[in-house]
Parts: C-alpha cells; structure tokens; sequence
C-alpha cells in the first residue's frame, strides 16, 4: 500500500510539490548547459586597460612622466586600436606605483604612490549592511572593491549573500558553486577548510572573491542545530571527559576497551570544541580571515540583507560599517527597525560577556550612513536627506546617484569602472563615475583614517 501510494503521489502532476521538483530539475538542466558559456568569468570578462591619461591620473602624476617610468622599467605594455598610444593594464599601474614609492622612500608621497597597508596597520574589513533589499549594497561593495582595487590596493571581496549577485557581476554563476567553494566551507562547523582555499581570483586585477550562493543559507540552518546539540549535551560531555580521562590515565586496559574509550573522548571532545564554536559565532567569519590577512589590504563584505546569523558574523570581523539606505521614508522605518535588531542582537552579546568573553563588546568600529538612488531633483528626498543630516552625525557627504550610466552597465552585468566614456554617453558616464568615486574615495579615507593615516 505504502510502496503504490507513493507511486501514485509522484505521478500526480497536480500536486504543487510535484510541479515545484520537476520545475526545479528542469531549471537545473538549463542552468548547468548553459552557465559555464554564459558566465564564465575568464573566458568572457576581461579586465580593460588605460591609456596614458588615465593610468597617470590614478596614480596621481602626469602622463608623460608616467609614460618614462613605464618605459625605464622596461614593461611589456599593449596598444590601442590604431597602434598609436600605449594601453596600460592594471598591472603595469601597480608597477609604476611601486617604483615610484620606492624613488620616494623617505617621502610622504611613497605612501600616496602605494597605498597598501604596511605592517602595523590591521587588515581593514568593509561591510556593507541593510535589513531592506534594494539598497543597493552588492552595488556599493562591487564599486567600492573595485574601486580600491584601482587605487592600487589588495581587495578581497566576500559574497556572504545566499542569492550571490556580488558573484554574479563577477561573472560566476551562484547556482553552480560547489560546496568547498562557497565562503560557507570556511565557517561549517563539520569539517571546515582554509578561506585559502575558497579565494577564487577574478578577471579584474587586484580582486579575489569568496564566493556566495545556496551553501550560506546552510550556515544559518547549522548554526542553532549546533547550539541545540551544545546546550543539549554540553553538561553531560563535561561530565563524562573527566571520568574518561581519568580512567585512560589508570592504564591496564584492553586494546578493544582503549580504542572505545579515545572514539568516546574524541566524540565528547567535538561536542564541546563544535558547541564552543557555536557560541562564538559571531567571531567565527573574524577568525576564518586570519588565514588570508597578510594577502590583502580590505576585505569588502556583501552582507544579505537581513540580520541573521552570517551578518551579525560580519559585523563581528568588520572595522568599518556601512548601512546603505535609499532616502525614502519606507526605507528610513526599516533602517530604523534594522537598528532596533541590531541593538537587540549588541545588547545580548553585552550582557552575556562573562560566557562568551569581552571580545562581544566590540569598540573601535566605524559605523556610517550611505545614500544610495539619490535623485537630486527629488524634493521629498532632498527633505528626508537634510533630516538625517540634522539627526545623524556620520551620514556619507557624497550619496550614490540614481544614474543612467550605473542601470546602463547593470544591464550588460558590469560596473562603470569596466567601461569607459566610449562604452556610454560621455558627458553621463563622465558624472557618473566623478559621482562613484566622490562616494568610494569618502569610503577610504575612512580606513586610511582607521589606518592612522594624513588624508
């Protein structure tokens, strides 16, 4: 009976579980024939090069004293269309950049030629964080890694959404990561591996990413099972480790009793080191970097949006909080909702430091507001903008801009630093990218800051 009414439910079209499974393979099927043409991201997506012009104004010095150092170092550079200029890639930049900080060695302007972080600076981690979708966090995280990544900085970009569109821009499709490729594999409690190991480079010089996707929404599954199963035998593994322990130490036992007894110590063991983890989560992310902290200068962060376990883990390991929010009054009720979580979630964390220890009473982090969709001849956001200017002390001067030139490159799943003028109406990607690099440069200065750095 059992054995037919199965048959009889898995051949009932009608059933709407039946519709969303076979829905689902099918959509797998495509997914997988067609992604890797699609999106791959080293076979498509290729990362520009700069003429003179610009390649000297990112570094900060002229075109034709950038064109004699290029061509005193001996690199290998490309050419334009018509053979005519040189067309430099990033790597060349940061070429030029080291040399030149090494000409001004006991200079100001060696710092300023080569940005990264010397060796007492901490590893600057960037998150970007909103309760409400839509506030354009993949958009600033995206713009602002790359935008560091220009400035001659070492950027490690972490998608921690589950929906991956950070990945998606980069050209690797979410659906089709693997779970030992997701930024999840770092964190698991069962097993976990190096974040080493989960770096995947990318087509733009100067960015790595950890990838997000499915296997994030399996942490925040994970994570209470774990303290369910901490709280649940947690006591008795306190109880039982001593006894075992002890008994091991008496010696006189049996090689089959001494094998039952290191299978019975270690399991105990993993109770209590995976339970402890458990309620460290929100240092787990924090940790997970020390792997990879002497690769990189900023760690930009792509949180979901929601205040779940992996985002309050970023918050955790992040120096530097950006709350985007669009000024509107829909978006001001949930960012405010947004910050009642987060006190709930801070608060818990304070009153609960002598479990978990004083590192849940975070100092020294930044917290700043970013405007994000701006549209300047709106007055009703103009009018909400003065308030939180009035209210709010560290809202961002410059505001992201709703532009034509930033939908433009959305459509063709790119950034506006991967294009140039030609690519778009000039004047409008001219305001455009002064409007991206306004808001990123406002961004670095606050970890140059953090740094302890003269802006």
């Amino acid at each position: 009976m059992t054995d037919t009414a199965g048959d009889t439910l898995d051949r009932d079209d009608t059933l709407l579980l039946n519709r969303v499974s076979q829905d689902k393979s099918k959509l797998a099927y495509l997914i997988e024939a067609t992604a890797l043409s699609a999106t791959d991201p080293h076979a498509h997506k290729v990362m520009r090069t700069f003429l003179p012009r610009d390649a000297a104004e990112l570094v900060g010095v002229t075109a034709k004293y950038f064109n004699t150092v290029a061509a005193e170092l001996e690199l290998e550079v490309e050419r334009d269309d018509k053979n005519k200029y040189r067309a430099y890639s990033l790597s060349n930049i940061n070429d030029v950049r080291k040399e030149l900080a090494r000409r001004n060695a006991d200079s100001p302007k060696a710092v300023r030629y080569d940005p990264q972080r010397r060796e007492d600076d901490d590893l600057a981690v960037v998150a970007f964080v909103n309760f409400k979708g839509g506030s354009a966090k993949t958009t600033s995280s995206v713009h602002f890694a790359q935008y560091a990544a220009l400035q001659g900085y070492r950027v490690l970009l972490l998608d921690l959404d589950p929906q991956g569109s950070a990945s998606t821009m980069f050209g690797y499709e979410p659906v089709m990561v693997e779970a030992d490729q997701s930024v999840n594999a770092a964190l698991r409690y069962e097993e976990p591996i190096s974040l080493r190991e989960v770096v995947q480079k990318t087509y733009f010089e100067g960015v790595d990413i950890c990838l997000g996707g499915q296997w994030m929404a399996e942490w925040e599954q994970d994570t209470p099972r774990v303290m369910t199963d901490a709280k649940h035998y947690g006591p008795t593994a306190q109880q039982q480790l001593p006894k075992l322990r002890a008994e091991r130490a008496r010696g006189g036992l049996t090689e089959a009793r001494m094998d039952e007894m290191e299978q019975e110590i270690a399991a105990w063991e993993h109770i209590v080191s995976v339970g402890d983890s458990a309620l460290h989560y929100y240092m787990r992310l924090r940790q997970a970097l020390n792997d990879v902290k002497d690769d990189y200068d900023i760690v930009v962060c792509d949180t979901q949006p929601a205040l779940h376990f992996a985002s309050q883990a970023t918050i955790g390991a992040a120096n530097h909080l950006v709350l985007t929010i669009q000024p509107e009054w829909l978006d001001i009720k949930s960012m405010h909702q947004y910050l009642s979580n987060l006190e709930v979630h801070l608060a818990t964390l304070a009153d609960h430091t002598d479990v978990i220890g004083q590192d849940a009473l975070y100092t020294d982090k930044t917290m700043h507001y970013l405007l994000t969709r701006y549209e300047q001849n709106d007055a009703a956001m103009a009018s909400i903008t003065q308030m939180m200017r009035g209210e709010l002390e560290s809202v961002l001067e410059h505001p992201m801009p709703k532009t034509t030139v930033v939908s433009q490159a959305g459509l063709l799943n790119c950034t506006i630093y991967e294009g140039s003028g030609k690519d778009f109406n000039r004047e409008t990607y001219k305001r455009g990218i002064e409007a991206m690099n306004n808001v990123n440069r406002e961004i670095e200065e606050i970890v140059l800051k953090g740094w302890g750095r003269d802006l």
